[in-house]
């Protein structure tokens, strides 16, 4: 993690390895810090530990702004929620253009996260669906998948046996589980399992 004062250092270092006509990570970045410093002033500069960096993410507490090296242009990242809205920056003019697409996107995306947070907070005040029900529904066939995005599980019934199959960024991991598990998972996520539960579970009968 380095501060935003070293994005200079950090383009130097880029069009070293990359040409002093190919945009870069670091030159975005500096192109940024005076206009970003108006939402928030403590902005730090994250860069993976590796040799030749193609990714950085600009953060505060509230904002994220990621950048991704490409050939011969930086690609800008807000995510709003869960829809990914990006920049491509390939040229002087379109550097020049940045400041005004990506201030109305940081503000969407706090925004989001408001209301991502609301949203959340409900639903984890609803009670959790009876296990014996969840049972019950699994037992016929049904399958239950709890969390969401780069990571999930799904629960089911093989050969007599509860299983649980988990998602995690690309990877598949299949498992035993126990119906103690289950209910923990229930209780994390209450809202998507009433929901399925009630919509897309098999009914009794």
């Amino acid at each position: 993690m380095i501060s935003l004062t070293e994005c200079a250092k950090f383009s130097e270092q880029l069009v070293k390895r990359l040409g002093a006509d190919t945009i870069n990570m670091g030159e975005v970045a500096t192109h940024l810090k005076p206009v970003v410093e108006t939402l928030d002033t403590d902005w730090t500069l994250n860069i993976p530990g590796i040799p030749d960096p193609s990714e950085a993410w600009l953060n505060t507490d509230a904002y994220q702004i990621g950048l991704f090296q490409e050939k011969s242009s930086v690609l800008v990242v807000v995510w709003v929620g869960t829809d990914m809205r990006s920049f491509s920056v390939s040229s002087a003019e379109r550097l020049a253009a940045l400041p005004d697409w990506v201030i109305p996107r940081l503000r969407e995306q706090v925004k989001a996260a408001v209301q991502i947070a609301e949203a959340e907070k409900q639903a984890a005040a609803l009670p959790p669906p009876e296990l014996d029900k969840v049972m019950a529904a699994l037992q016929r066939g049904a399958r239950l998948q709890l969390g969401g995005g780069r990571w999930y599980e799904t629960y089911f019934i093989s050969d007599k046996k509860l299983r649980r199959e988990i998602f995690d960024e690309g990877n598949y991991d299949e498992v035993d589980t126990t119906e103690s598990e289950l209910a923990e998972s229930l209780k994390n996520y209450p809202a998507q399992a009433l929901r399925q539960l009630t919509t897309s579970l098999p009914a009794d009968g």
